[in-house]
């Protein structure tokens, strides 16, 4: 065996052998063989070739370099669909930003590192990267996962990788909403809107080249419908006895678009049209008790809903008495519940249970939870009437 040495690295040698015997005979050569020796990387491969961030026209990448000291640059290849070129760095900087390519474009990148004797280090390892389309895609998926009266939340599947932000578009129930979701959100919760209405809706995404995307699909969306509700408010109806008696209320709905009709029952067949929320009648002879009736209708969905109020017209005027409005008298369980109110201008009230008094005011809400078991009586008084005055008065059973 031999070790051959002084070779030049990366070449091709022939070998072969002879014998030399004692007498000094020399044999016949052996067959010939062929060895390559290595070829001696000085210049090591640049690693670790990563895309940083991309654009229409560029694309921004990193890598690991060698801090050998025979390193003078390094030089990245940039092979296209419609060109290829190089771009030469200094051996300090281990980043470039490769621009002047085309939008919506697939490049492969490989860098390469240059001795400062001319050396050439063997290729990177290459990577593919493209460069944003400057046709936007819509943004998809567009999905409504809760809804309630007034509100919906939405979320949608942002298809450009760059965005700055997007704008969500409501229409619908004479309303039309542009609202800017800022940052890398893909949800809203869209508020204010109207019960039972139905709203279309779509989301466009800005680039941060500042470029809109085509709108997504319209979807639509209806929010919940609340049962129509009718109150008194403002402590009404306020009632004035005498030999004129009158009444007077104040009525609102919880929907737009519903149209209220307004009658004192068993003093004549007039109705009254009391949209306006207002309600006003005089002349009522002192019967006594009298039904002020309201009927609320949606003029859109045809939904009715019939509130009462029982009151007094006393011969005199300034006799006063309690009646219920709005929900009147519930019992729930063990929870009392009571909307109240009085003619005259009176709103301070006592209440008792039972022979037990307190100061109240309407709406009354009482927990009775530690009461024990058994009947009761419950009666609300108007305050400052003197003697005349009429109470009103419940009996009731806690189980």
């Amino acid at each position: 065996s031999a070790n051959i040495t002084g070779l030049l690295p990366g070449s091709v040698y022939s070998v072969w052998v002879v014998t030399i015997a004692e007498s000094g005979m020399m044999s016949p050569p052996s067959a010939t063989i062929e060895v390559t020796t290595l070829i001696q990387d000085t210049i090591p491969s640049p690693e670790d070739i990563t895309v940083v961030d991309v654009g229409f026209t560029w694309i921004a990448i990193t890598w690991l370099q060698s801090s050998a000291d025979n390193v003078n640059q390094s030089v990245i290849t940039v092979a296209g669909e419609d060109k290829t070129f190089n771009v030469s760095v200094s051996i300090n900087i281990n980043s470039a930003n490769i621009t002047g390519l085309n939008p919506g474009s697939h490049y492969t990148i490989t860098v390469i590192t240059v001795g400062t004797n001319g050396e050439i280090s063997n290729p990177s390892e290459a990577i593919t990267s493209a460069t944003l389309d400057l046709i936007l895609s819509a943004p998809d998926d567009l999905k409504i996962s809760s809804v309630g009266y007034t509100w919906f939340l939405l979320s949608w599947n942002p298809t450009v990788p760059k965005f700055v932000k997007h704008i969500v578009l409501v229409s619908g129930a004479n309303l039309f909403l542009n609202l800017t979701i800022i940052g890398s959100r893909n949800s809203a919760n869209i508020t204010g809107l109207l019960p039972g209405s139905v709203y279309s809706v779509w989301v466009v995404t800005i680039a941060e080249s500042g470029m809109m995307s085509p709108p997504s699909a319209t979807i639509e969306v209806t929010t919940l419908i609340q049962d129509l509700e009718l109150f008194f408010i403002n402590n009404s109806p306020h009632v004035k006895g005498g030999a004129n008696g009158s009444i007077y209320a104040e009525l609102v709905a919880n929907r737009p678009n519903v149209n209220l009709q307004c009658e004192v029952r068993f003093f004549d067949e007039r109705i009254d049209d009391c949209s306006n929320g207002t309600y006003y009648r005089s002349g009522i002879p002192p019967a006594g008790r009298f039904i002020l009736r309201v009927k609320a209708i949606d003029s859109v969905r045809g939904d009715v809903k019939v509130i009462r109020s029982a009151f007094y017209i006393h011969k005199d005027e300034e006799y006063c008495a309690v009646y219920l409005i709005n929900q009147g008298w519930q019992l729930d369980g063990r929870n009392v519940n009571v909307d109240f109110s009085s003619t005259g201008p009176f709103t301070s009230f006592q209440c008792s249970i039972n022979g037990i008094t307190f100061q109240c005011s309407s709406p009354l809400r009482i927990n009775l939870f530690h009461w024990p078991s058994g009947k009761y009586s419950f009666l609300i008084s108007p305050e400052g009437c003197g003697l005349n005055f009429r109470p009103w008065k419940r009996r009731f059973e806690l189980v």
